[in-house]
């Protein structure tokens, strides 16, 4: 997965591509998992901190939500 944008790729633009991918089936869902275990890894945070952390930024708008970023804290 390739996510770009011409003003610089941010943690948003990231979970809305993870966002379209998770609906798909369960590799897919695995995939966004890792990749946010390992985001949380590199901050140094648990999993549901680093949720609670980036969950907090909505955006520009302040319109942006993460429900499948809560739904795979939620069931782990």
């Amino acid at each position: 997965m390739i996510v770009e944008n011409p003003e610089g790729c941010t943690v948003l633009d990231v979970n809305r591509a993870l966002a379209e991918l998770i609906p798909f089936d369960d590799q897919h869902l695995e995939f966004a998992l890792s990749h946010y275990q390992e985001l949380a890894f590199t901050s140094g945070l648990s999993l549901p901190q680093f949720a609670d952390l980036i969950a907090r930024e909505r955006g520009f708008l302040d319109d942006h939500e993460y429900p499948f970023l809560q739904h795979i804290v939620a069931h782990l």
